[in-house]
């Protein structure tokens, strides 16, 4: 049954997740019981056969005084960034704070303390065309097209460096026969890596066409708030994008290249703090699913 419902996922499926949590095992009043609804990406490693499903956008929030029910309390409320194995249901967060540009902590993966956990597939889904190298614009215009016609929701299925990535769309456009598909906050690891770790991966929006090009947008990362301020009094000048196309654009001028590739030593180390994210564009290779 675990292997279907896996399969399901990697499918594209919907899913929702149930545990039976508790605080403390000997003390009934210590547990709840929850739901996950739809995370917002999942990442698949093939070569340890483990799936990592994530919800980004969570509020903390509190019990009061015993009366069970839950509210946010001034001075106690951030943002948590949550990352739960599919396999031994083992968990790791991050936390950020309300305005999601400074991070507290981030922790290792651990077990989580429940006494029950289970899946339940909700809406499942098909591929519709992948987008390769070698497509026929016009043809995966028909493909996609035809669905598109029927307003049924969509997921992104991509392999990138050592895992897979299946995000849900959250809005599309057409232009002159080119679908185009941005997805909401997502994670993408920054490397290769045998298994998840937050250093090791970015939040980032990504945007996918059906010529199979794709833009990536990493959100830079501070522990500090003095790492951000130079954006905060200079927010014109940390446009680090535009400057970055300008030194490692190439000249007709010897003196400006070696000009240029001084620059790039010297900012290259510290472009994060210029710029709260760095952009990266090329073409790859995806799937685009829809539901069934």
């Amino acid at each position: 049954m675990e292997k279907i419902l896996l399969e399901k996922i990697l499918a594209g499926s919907d899913f929702i997740c149930y545990q039976e949590c508790y605080d403390d095992p000997n003390t009934p009043d210590s547990t709840y019981k929850e739901y996950y609804y739809n995370p917002d990406c999942i990442i698949y490693y093939p070569d340890i056969k483990e799936l990592f499903w994530f919800d980004l956008d969570h509020i903390s929030s509190h019990f009061i005084n015993n009366l069970n029910i839950r509210r946010f309390v001034k001075g106690m409320t951030f943002r948590r960034k949550f990352a739960i194995s599919y396999i031994d249901n083992k968990i790791s967060t991050s936390d950020y704070n309300i305005n999601e540009n400074i991070y507290f902590k981030k922790n290792k993966l651990k077990k989580q303390k429940n006494k029950e956990y289970k899946y339940f597939i909700q809406n499942e889904f098909e591929r519709v065309v992948k987008i390769e190298k070698t497509n026929d614009i016009n043809a995966t215009f028909n493909q996609i097209n035809e669905k598109w016609q029927q307003g049924k929701k969509m997921k992104i299925k991509v392999k990138i460096h050592n895992f897979i990535l299946i995000f849900p769309i959250r809005i599309a456009f057409l232009h002159n026969n080119i679908f185009n598909f941005h997805s909401k906050m997502i994670v993408v690891p920054n490397e290769k890596q045998d298994n998840f770790s937050w250093t090791k991966n970015n939040l980032c929006y990504l945007t996918v066409s059906s010529n199979g090009e794709y833009s990536l947008l990493r959100l830079n990362e501070y522990k500090y708030g003095f790492e951000s301020i130079f954006m905060k009094f200079f927010p014109r000048l940390g446009d680090m994008n535009k400057i970055s196309y300008h030194i490692y654009s190439k000249s007709n001028s010897k003196l400006l290249n070696f000009i240029k590739s001084f620059l790039r030593i010297l900012i290259f180390p510290f472009k994060k703090y210029f710029s709260s994210y760095e952009i990266h564009n090329g073409k790859f290779e995806f799937e685009i699913l829809y539901l069934k």
